[in-house]
């Protein structure tokens, strides 16, 4: 069994404060496979606050003051804080030992609407004997006049241990009503073990509504060691990504098509249309070869 802990090997201590992978042959976009989003109604007295404490935030850059990060912190379930401890307790440290943090990845002000997406972090006080190690989590903030509403995208599962994960916002893409935000989720492998993966996602999250509407791994790679055989294995694969709008410029559908080598053979790549359906909010997949400009085999 592959031994999880996250053990300093070389290189000086790094101090992060980042909040959470698996690989196949081949890569498919994932649309129900991920953990439920967690929708969570914010009180009318935090949500006042939070307004006011936000006013001033409209950059990524900008980072939340001790007061702001503090509010969206309480926010979250007990069960969710317990979490973090048990994830830094996996990798090596005491869940003591664990740190919570916040940051900002995106605010977008339209009338009385504000969005606010977030990155929830857990990560561990510097220590001398592990590698520094952290995971992270989106969430989105949504503020308007029917209530405040915070959104935890795909939180973190205890059998998502351990491998740590990071997000950035990469960009909005205009909808016939609201806005898709596209993340970018880089995970790689961590422990002691001959095999080791790494994975670049692109995520989807339909704002206002704040739930994840599509995945798609940009990016894996996996190296192993088959210890009967004696002999290792390596598989790449790579996704190409490109969209598709109406004449107004309003987003209508993803298009993916999917390359992979196994042992840098070429295997068949897979092309995958997701047309986005407004009435639910999310993405239909279409595979037909005629729609997707595919000669049929």
């Amino acid at each position: 069994m592959r031994d999880h802990r996250v053990r300093k090997y070389s290189g000086a201590i790094h101090i992060v404060a980042l909040v959470m992978l698996g690989l196949g042959a081949y890569i498919r976009a994932q649309t129900q496979s991920h953990a439920p989003d967690q929708r969570i109604k914010v009180p009318q007295s935090t949500a006042e606050r939070l307004s006011k404490l936000l006013q001033a935030v409209d950059q990524p850059s900008a980072a939340l003051n001790t007061d702001t990060e503090r509010l969206l912190l309480d926010l979250l379930p007990e069960s969710n804080r317990k979490l973090c401890g048990d994830l830094v307790e996996a990798w090596g440290p005491q869940r003591s030992e664990a740190v919570a943090s916040a940051r900002l990845l995106r605010a977008h002000r339209e009338g009385d609407k504000l969005s606010v997406l977030l990155a929830y972090r857990c990560a561990f006080r510097p220590n001398p004997h592990f590698d520094a190690a952290f995971d992270e989590r989106p969430a989105l903030l949504v503020m308007s006049g029917a209530g405040t509403w915070l959104t935890l995208i795909a939180p973190y599962r205890p059998q998502d241990c351990c491998d740590p994960q990071s997000v950035e916002f990469r960009k909005a893409l205009p909808l016939a009503s609201g806005e898709l935000l596209e993340l970018g989720i880089q995970s790689q492998s961590h422990g002691d073990g001959p095999d080791s993966s790494s994975r670049y996602e692109l995520v989807w999250i339909a704002d206002p509504a704040g739930h994840m509407a599509l995945k798609v791994d940009s990016r894996t790679e996996y190296d192993g060691y088959d210890a009967d055989t004696e002999e290792s294995h390596e598989s790449i694969c790579d996704a190409k990504v490109r969209y598709e709008n109406d004449a107004t410029g309003k987003l209508t559908a993803i298009v993916s098509e999917t390359a992979c080598t196994e042992d840098k053979v070429q295997k068949p790549s897979e092309t995958v249309q997701y047309v986005w359906d407004g009435s639910t909010e999310t993405f239909r997949q279409n595979t037909s070869p005629s729609r997707l400009g595919v000669s049929a085999p």
